[in-house]
């Protein structure tokens, strides 16, 4: 029966426990009023006991202690031998720390050099009861971290400090008080042994095994981490080693971040503390200090200070060594603790594999295995970690662990991770760890999230860029997203490889090859699209601003690379016309989709609506309507000569931020077409024209247009006669003013539309993502409805719009 001032969540304690919960209140001599009972953390906080706060208001003041109670249940108690573990705490905290910081006192190391541990008020070692109550290291501004993140590089040397200071008063009571060291040596008890030593345990781990590789896809890791998983098993034999060995030492044994608590001043690192000796034993020093390092840390810190740890930790020892007149090179000699690092190396691979297993599931999982430990059979906890699916944020963080992947990569879906490491390892990099870094702002990329991934490894460095498609169903159905990276799937692993084939085939040199971006790898599975590519700003190649008109010199060369692209249509045509139908089969319109939508009315609408306030009277107003009204009806019109002689397979998406430059001192030297997603077969003129209106200002338009369309027309036929073909032919210049006049109305509209969205600054994009996300497309029209246009925004399009329908004007093409 529980005391009248017992309050809050006790229920789970035997009387037993009560009891001897209140014998260690009555001695603390507060005259105790009340005793409130919380529980500590979260599940998967903490997996062996049941942990709560008491707090106590007396006549003679106030207290808080933390209790850790023992399992009840005798499967439970089984399944995570709670016997032993409560029984090596009970040994630490009432035996062995208090005889190491009394032999620290005894040697005259300073106060605050001393091992700090919570003070134990007392401990009941009788099974199935225990239970041991400790300080509440809150109260001293102790906290613990998220076990989540990676441990900082403070962090991690003051925990090696620590390591230092418990492993040397381990040497000095060895050499002072050897057969005390010999006496704790029988008591502690090495559970993982026990547990390994097992004749169910190599069944266990491979059902562990076969658990961590249910949740991995690719064929090369699986084949790596089964090559050395099962050294696991290995383990019993090293720690009977190293129990005798003349270097081992009295091990923390589970130090993870749970584990560690710290004292922060101003931000600034004070102390930190080991508060779990569960898993104390007689080992090696490595033991502890590979298990730290692998289960708190990610490789991006390992990999700038792992060696410098090392050097801190063998530098500490030494340090604490000499106020028991041991010399570290003696004791435990630098190249022995290199040696012991390789000997584990393997071992506590499949140790931290294991734990990173367990430790990075979240409260909901955790919860669930703590359940299943209820079974007392542990192939029940097994079984349900290989069909129990990972949490989408558990899936990341194992996967961090495991890929090496840091960075920006939290929006990027289990499978297409998986497919990105997969195309990491055919790079045969031996990779050390890969960097996802955000390309470019809000308004950059309007139907992709778009990252440059930095990859590092032994055998060299590269940088991908990766463009990823949204998961979100509003955004896909807005934007059309399937059929995008559809189209330019298979324009990447289809039909520019087939070109440039073609082009090498027929002996064209090299410089007159269309260029395009290497496809590393393009995954076109629907919702986890990923396209993999080249990042051309390592050949030096840069975006222009999309604001500004491109001067004569780009225009030009993109000129010529539509001369030579456009022209490649046509010699397919010519000589594999089976092909070309294949490849205008596959690639699909969005202009077709958009407007078979039966909301595009109202749609066109709302945004002729959005343009109007551009202008500045009435006669332009109703050419603007005029033309954008009839919209759907010239998309359908055109549509038709998707099939003609003339149409070839078309970018789709010529404007500034879909090509890139390469400069040298000053001078172009090369452009590179980079978006295909709206890629079809089409007239040539819905590349060059769209590309002449969006990119250029009416200005150049008025001096250059006819020598533009003339530059085109001979370096179309220039490349055609690589392959015997002539461009009057084929697609004469009286065709190309014929098409200038013919799509002179589909070009204006969507050269009005589009450039109502492109003139917007990231702030204003950014927003219209999110109206994006929330309500799809109509969510963006009452986004932009809502919101004027901020003065730079409508000064620009304004200015794009009126000299648009200068260049209409002058050219007759209204």
């Amino acid at each position: 029966m529980a005391p009248y001032n017992f309050e809050g969540d006790f229920g789970n304690l035997t009387d037993k426990q009560i009891e001897f919960i209140k014998k260690v209140i009555e001695e603390q001599d507060l005259k105790v009023n009340k005793v409130v009972f919380k529980p500590v953390g979260q599940a998967g906080d903490n997996f062996v006991a049941s942990v709560m706060r008491i707090s106590m208001e007396g006549d003679n003041g106030s207290m808080k202690m933390v209790i850790k109670i023992a399992p009840a249940d005798e499967k439970t108690r089984n399944t995570v031998k709670a016997d032993l573990l409560f029984h090596n705490e009970h040994i630490m905290y009432t035996e062995v720390l208090p005889k190491l910081v009394a032999l620290q006192k005894e040697v005259g190391v300073p106060e605050e050099e001393h091992l700090r541990y919570a003070k134990c008020y007392g401990s009941m070692n009788e099974a199935p009861y225990e239970v041991i109550l400790l300080e509440d290291l809150n109260e001293s501004d102790f906290k613990m971290l998220n076990k989540f993140d990676s441990l900082s590089d403070e962090c991690v040397r003051s925990i090696l400090k620590n390591f230092a200071i418990l492993h040397s008063v381990s040497y000095g009571l060895k050499k002072k008080q050897p057969d005390t060291f010999e006496s704790f040596k029988s008591k502690l008890i090495d559970v993982w042994t026990v547990n390994f030593s097992t004749n169910e345990a190599r069944s266990y781990f491979e059902l562990l095994e076969s658990a961590i590789l249910a949740n991995l896809d690719e064929e090369d890791h699986k084949t790596k981490f089964k090559s050395n998983f099962m050294d696991i098993l290995k383990l019993p034999i090293q720690l009977a080693k190293d129990r005798d060995c003349k270097y081992s030492i009295v091990q923390q044994g589970d130090a993870w971040t749970n584990n560690i608590m710290f004292k922060f001043s101003e931000d600034k690192l004070q102390q930190s503390v080991m508060i779990d000796y569960q898993g104390s034993k007689i080992s090696n020093p490595v033991g502890d200090i590979l298990y730290m390092i692998f289960n708190c840390t990610d490789h991006e810190t390992r990999s700038k200070y792992y060696y410098d740890w090392i050097d801190y930790y063998h530098t500490e020892l030494d340090r604490c060594l000499s106020y028991y007149d041991l010399k570290v090179n003696y004791v435990y000699p630098r190249d022995r603790l290199d040696a012991d690092l390789r000997r584990y190396g393997k071992i506590s691979f499949g140790l931290s594999a294991m734990l990173t297993y367990v430790l990075l599931r979240d409260t909901k999982e955790a919860g669930e295995m703590l359940e299943s430990f209820k079974s007392g059979d542990p192939n029940d906890v097994l079984e349900l970690m290989g069909t129990q699916p990972l949490q989408g944020e558990t899936a990341i963080r194992t996967r961090k662990r495991i890929y090496k992947f840091e960075g920006e990569f939290s929006n990027i879906s289990e499978r297409q991770l998986d497919f990105i490491h997969e195309v990491i390892l055919k790079q045969n990099l031996q990779f050390d760890k890969v960097i996802f870094s955000q390309l470019g702002k809000a308004g950059d990329n309007f139907m992709s999230d778009v990252k440059r991934i930095s990859i590092e490894g032994d055998h060299g460095s590269l940088k991908m860029i990766v463009k990823v498609a949204s998961d979100l169903e509003a955004v896909r159905s807005a934007t059309g997203t399937e059929l995008l990276f559809t189209n330019e799937h298979v324009m990447y692993t289809e039909v520019l490889p087939k070109l440039v084939a073609l082009q090498k085939e027929a002996g064209v040199p090299e410089d007159e090859q269309l260029r395009y971006a290497k496809c590393y790898g393009s995954l076109n599975e629907a919702p986890n699209e990923v396209l993999i590519l080249e990042d051309l700003n390592e050949s030096k190649f840069r975006m222009l601003n999309k604001f500004e008109p491109l001067p004569e010199e780009c225009i030009r060369i993109i000129l010529k690379n539509f001369g030579i692209f456009h022209s490649l249509s046509y010699v397919l045509k010519n000589k594999e016309p089976a092909t070309y139908d294949l490849f205008s089969s596959k690639l699909k319109d969005t202009w077709d989709v958009r407007v078979n939508d039966p909301n595009v009315g109202l749609q066109f609408e709302v945004l002729t609506k959005m343009v109007l306030p551009l202008l500045d009277n009435d006669t332009q107003k109703n050419t603007v309507k005029d033309k954008l009204s009839n919209v759907v009806q010239e998309v359908l019109k055109r549509s038709e000569d998707k099939n003609s002689g003339t149409s070839v397979i078309h970018q789709g998406d010529a404007w500034t931020n879909n090509f890139m430059f390469r400069f040298e001192e000053g001078d172009l030297r090369e452009s590179v077409m980079v978006d295909y997603q709206a890629s079809s077969s089409h007239n040539p003129m819905t590349d060059i024209l769209f590309m002449i209106y969006i990119c250029t200002d009416h200005e150049a338009r008025s001096k250059n247009l006819n020598d533009w369309l003339d530059y085109y027309h001979s370096e179309l036929h220039k490349s055609l006669s690589h392959f015997g073909l002539k461009a009057n032919d084929i697609y004469s210049r009286d065709q190309i003013d014929a098409d200038l006049k013919r799509y002179g109305k589909l070009l204006f509209a969507t050269t009005v539309l589009f450039n109502n969205i492109l003139m917007r600054d990231a702030s204003e994009v950014a927003a219209m993502m999110e109206a994006l996300k929330v309500g799809g497309f109509d969510g963006v029209m009452e986004n932009m409805d809502k919101h004027e246009m901020p003065k730079e925004t409508f000064d620009r399009a304004k200015k794009r719009l009126l000299d648009l329908i200068d260049t209409y004007t002058q050219y007759d093409l209204l």
